[in-house]
């Protein structure tokens, strides 16, 4: 699994290399090479399932601690 903040609107834009300003769009993208399988690796129904729920992510000023919220407990 990989994360990638990129600039503006993804999952293709260009990745974060510098500082952003508050107001910015940025997207956090979350990549996985497992998808889920059923029994024997017979593949469920919707194969673009993934057995893995994002959640509780959070950005921070370091030390400092001040924390924002970037997705809540529920993956919001």
């Amino acid at each position: 699994m990989s994360l990638e903040i990129q600039q503006g609107i993804g999952p293709f834009a260009p990745t974060v290399n510098s500082p952003v300003k508050i107001g910015d769009n940025i997207t956090l993208v979350v990549r996985s090479k497992s998808q889920m399988k059923g029994v024997c690796d017979i593949p469920l129904p919707g194969e673009d399932a993934y057995d893995m729920f994002v959640h509780s992510c959070f950005a921070s000023d370091g030390p400092g601690a001040t924390k924002i919220d970037l997705i809540d407990k529920n993956g919001y």
